[in-house]
């Protein structure tokens, strides 16, 4: 009896951020290209990337993120997925998701504050309903994609012991946890471990075997008075008054909002750099 290709059950699975999508025949994998299944949320559409797995009639779903509870996701299966038959599914398919959690509570956490500098780590939260039970991350940034720490915890305070910790800027989170339902994540704190030395440079070092050679560019800073050298057509300006101290720290008076990386910014400084030998460099610095 002829029997049509189709999807049978789809099961969300929290904890392991995964969906299975379970089906009446098996699977030929070489059908599964790169728009043939898409995770969007409904509000926003937003597309959740995944990495897929296919084990006989099951198509595993192996999210990046971590799944939203109690938000509404869709799950869209194109035609074109075929069975080991060759057989196609004989329409597209979308299907409604969510992952529900019990769970309402919200951790805020104390400790650290906004961009304090520990020296040793020590995490501390709060939530309303007094919680026993709750997972933490610690990442080097605020998509926490590079975990540098994660787990179980007990109670509502931790100091993990990461002694390969470097120097830097690190982005914490955490969320209750119970059984196989967790909640929402704690609004994300960043904070500064062990601030990075910067050591003074050793005064009259001396010439070494690879120093550089004197520049033109070097002629302008030297201590020489105003002067036109006959012939040359090149004239240096004395308009020291004018500029900013080489030594002094300029101010950052605004910064990006922390746990957003925006696609443009504006940088304001607490001096004029008045576009004359002034130059602003933004590193992006990797620990």
């Amino acid at each position: 009896m002829y029997k049509q290709f189709n999807l049978s059950s789809i099961t969300p699975r929290a904890l392991e951020k995964r969906i299975d999508l379970k089906f009446n025949f098996d699977i030929d994998e070489s059908s599964i290209k790169g728009d043939s299944i898409n995770l969007v949320t409904l509000k926003g559409g937003d597309h959740i990337n995944f990495k897929t797995v296919v084990k006989n009639d099951l198509i595993s779903l192996l999210l990046d993120e971590w799944p939203k509870p109690d938000t509404v996701y869709h799950v869209i299966i194109e035609q074109e997925i075929k069975n080991i038959t060759g057989q196609k599914l004989n329409s597209a398919i979308r299907r409604k998701l969510i992952f529900k959690s019990e769970i309402t509570s919200v951790p805020i956490i104390k400790s650290p504050y906004q961009h304090e500098k520990l020296e040793d780590l020590k995490f501390e939260w709060v939530d309303k309903d007094n919680n026993e039970s709750y997972y933490i991350e610690v990442a080097k940034e605020n998509r926490f994609y590079n975990l540098v720490y994660s787990g179980d915890v007990y109670t509502n305070s931790i100091s993990p012991v990461l002694p390969e910790l470097k120097p830097g800027q690190y982005y914490v989170r955490v969320r209750v946890q119970d059984g196989k339902e967790y909640g929402r994540w704690s609004p994300i704190v960043t904070f500064i471990y062990k601030d990075v030395c910067y050591c003074d440079e050793p005064e009259n070092p001396g010439p070494s075997a690879d120093a550089e050679m004197p520049s033109a560019w070097d002629d302008l800073f030297d201590n020489t008075p105003d002067s036109v050298t006959p012939g040359s057509g090149s004239v240096i300006v004395d308009d020291s008054d004018n500029m900013i101290d080489v030594e002094d720290e300029l101010e950052v008076l605004t910064a990006p909002e922390n746990g957003v990386t925006p696609t443009s910014f504006v940088f304001e400084f607490d001096k004029n750099l008045n576009n004359q030998f002034g130059e602003v460099i933004v590193i992006k610095r990797e620990f």
